[in-house]
């Protein structure tokens, strides 16, 4: 049995489909068919326009430390459509009641410019000396996950913590700095640390090699921390769904259970229909 079947649609759901829509044309697979809840694809991703003004529903933007995204965007032929963050523009911390700017050159937790760093007031000489330690603390090298507080702060220390990580790391996410796994959130953190035994030497790697250390050439990693589509992130959505060709996309198709038997799964539907599949890839909230 051949069949694949896809249970989502959101954004992961049809990534899945446009890679098994190459996998039917090449005949690795003979039949895959996506099957969605709702009335439309894109499950978090929604882009409205309101008046005149173009409005997200979900999410807004990408990480772009995170190269996927953009990679997919560009398969997708939307290059040209993608547009990072206006400039200029500034990032404030909040600490002690009140609003410092983010230091220039900082990107991601490291300094790439010493200048600014040193002389802003976000942290005291003592946390700017925590910092300078980085390259001489001894990485992890097990493989075992932690997470993101527990990373930045045995590598820089509590202050890169409160005044990084958590507003900037884990406020991407909405998330608890430290219940949030490195490895699921920001695994490029854990392979700098396990390719070059420090943060400081990924970074200042960098212009050597050309690569970043995730598989991502110098020449193609985009310029902004975060970019979107001009038309909204849903523009994604409509792009990944038009390129496929070969999986059927249907939508207000609720899955009842999912069950194995004799070497292979039965999805049976709420309409009562039921599908048999080699693989069942399932993409739907937690």
């Amino acid at each position: 049995m051949r069949r694949v079947v896809v249970i989502g649609g959101g954004i992961t759901g049809l990534a899945a489909a446009y890679a098994l829509d190459a996998a039917v044309r090449r005949g690795e697979v003979d039949e895959a068919v996506l099957l969605e809840a709702g009335p439309r694809l894109g499950g978090k991703i929604l882009t409205e326009r309101i008046d005149g003004f173009l409005i997200e529903g979900g999410p807004d933007s990408f990480i772009t430390l995170k190269p996927h995204a953009v990679r997919f965007a560009r398969e997708l032929g939307l290059t040209d459509r993608l547009v990072g963050t206006l400039e200029p523009r500034g990032v404030f911390i909040r600490h002690a009641g009140r609003l410092f700017p983010l230091p220039d050159g900082l990107t991601g937790l490291i300094p790439q410019r010493l200048g600014p760093f040193v002389r802003s007031p976000l942290f005291s000489l003592t946390e700017k000396a925590r910092f300078a330690l980085e390259p001489f603390i001894a990485p992890l090298r097990n493989g075992t996950d932690e997470s993101i507080g527990g990373f930045v702060r045995r590598r820089l220390g509590q202050a890169a913590v409160d005044r990084l990580a958590a507003p900037l790391l884990a406020g991407i996410h909405a998330g608890d700095i430290d219940r949030l796994s490195l490895l699921a959130t920001f695994p490029q953190l854990a392979e700098a640390e396990r390719r070059y035994g420090s943060l400081v030497r990924a970074v200042l790697a960098r212009p050597r090699s050309g690569s970043p250390g995730n598989g991502t050439q110098q020449s193609d990693l985009p310029t902004s921390m975060f970019m979107t589509l001009r038309g909204g992130l849903e523009e994604l959505v409509h792009a990944a769904a038009a390129s496929v060709h070969t999986v059927r996309l249907r939508t207000i198709t609720p899955v009842a259970a999912i069950t194995h038997a004799g070497g292979a799964y039965l999805v049976r539907l709420v309409n009562g229909e039921q599908l048999q599949a080699g693989a069942v890839i399932v993409s739907v909230p937690a």
